[in-house]
């Protein structure tokens, strides 16, 4: 009797399995969705080690370097024309000269080129050197949205810097400190000129040289 019971049991059913099967089926594929994710900044689509799959990149487009930087989106984004090229009058700024003076010189070439905001913007930033080039690094995430915003931050920091200008006696007080690195001193030194407004190169370069405490470089300086 206890045979014939066994015997009586019927075999899963083929539909049972089928449907574990696609179970199974979907759960992989979620799991394989969900190692992706999208690139917050570029909108691509990248796999769980967080490479591009190159296969889908288009190899056509220029290579642009993807940062994040101080600009919106759309002047970050813009389409830039390489056949602009900067007025031969327009010249870096590295903060040692007037903000004012270099401002007024590039959006009277700006206006002449009839470029488009976004362009100003790209444009500008591409003069700056220097300290103005780490300042403008240190702006907030997407806080320019035009050029009005950008030379309105940039005139405000370096106006004050103009306005707390030094005397350029006082680069003659600025020495190599005690195991102080030669280059972590011209460093120092370099931003001190900064805030000297109207200072001779030769009284620069003859300041940088009294400060060091390396005779035997200061040897080799005065040999070339």
């Amino acid at each position: 009797l206890g045979r014939q019971r066994s015997l009586s049991k019927s075999p899963p059913s083929s539909d049972s399995e089928d449907s574990r099967r696609k179970r199974r089926k979907r759960v992989s594929s979620s799991s394989s969705d969900s190692s992706d994710n999208e690139d917050e900044e570029t909108g691509h689509w990248k796999s769980r080690n967080g490479y591009r799959n190159q296969e889908d990149e288009d190899m056509s487009r220029p290579r642009r370097r993807q940062k994040v930087d101080a600009f919106t989106r759309r002047i970050s984004d813009f389409s830039e024309d390489k056949r602009r090229r900067m007025p031969a009058n327009v010249k870096t700024y590295d903060g040692t000269g007037d903000p004012d003076d270099h401002l007024k010189i590039f959006e009277s070439a700006a206006n002449i080129k009839n470029w488009p905001q976004p362009m100003w913007c790209h444009m500008f930033n591409s003069t700056l050197v220097g300290n103005p080039r780490n300042w403008f690094s240190k702006l907030l995430r997407r806080s320019i949205d035009g050029f009005e915003e950008l030379w309105r931050a940039f005139r405000l920091d370096f106006t004050q810097r103009n306005k707390c200008a030094k005397n350029p006696v006082e680069l003659a007080r600025v020495k190599q400190r005690q195991g102080e690195s030669t280059s972590a001193y011209m460093e120092r030194y370099k931003d001190e000129c900064i805030h000297v407004k109207a200072c001779p190169e030769i009284q620069k370069i003859s300041g940088f040289m009294n400060g060091i405490n390396n005779p035997e470089l200061i040897k080799r300086l005065n040999d070339r």
